[in-house]
């Protein structure tokens, strides 16, 4: 089984399909506002990033990176019924957690529906710890908010003269 995860356009279709897939999941599980179509304008923005994960060519997951001025935010962590629980989620994360190291972020933050148990594992696995509400994001009974702060990495180990 082949996995890939690759920086995408967040307009292809490929993309297009899985974020809202991530839409509408996320919306069938907040009953409290009235549904609300899926806007691309914020992940297709300069500071975002959307990864795709493929599986034998095929696009089963997405997650997306916003940029903001003191840390990286993830949206749309998806991975298609079909393909989980076969480690994609985890290496959409790792990827983005790449990505926020080389664009100079040390903290990553996320936003998850409260009911969403499988993912709060995956994120307190991955080093995710609960945070306060940040942003523009309201608090909710309804969110769960967490944060990473990420290591640097190494520098090379020096020579020694001698």
């Amino acid at each position: 089984m082949d996995i890939a995860v690759r920086l995408d356009d967040p307009n292809s279709p490929e993309a297009r399909a899985l974020l809202q897939a991530a839409h509408e999941l996320m919306q069938s599980l907040l009953p409290e506002p009235p549904p609300r179509a899926l806007s691309l304008a914020p992940l297709a923005a300069p500071e975002s990033r959307v990864f795709i994960a493929r599986m034998n060519l095929h696009a089963v997951g997405c997650c997306a990176m916003i940029l903001h001025r003191d840390f990286a935010e993830i949206k749309r962590l998806y991975v298609a019924p079909e393909a989980r629980r076969l480690g994609i989620a985890a290496r959409l994360l790792q990827a983005v957690e790449r990505a926020a190291r080389q664009e100079g972020y040390n903290l990553l933050k996320l936003e998850s529906g409260a009911r969403l148990t499988n993912a709060h594992r995956l994120y307190a696995r991955s080093g995710f710890t609960a945070c306060g509400q940040f942003g523009a994001h309201a608090q909710s009974a309804a969110s769960l908010f967490m944060e990473k702060h990420l290591r640097a990495a190494a520098p090379p180990p020096r020579s020694s003269s001698g």
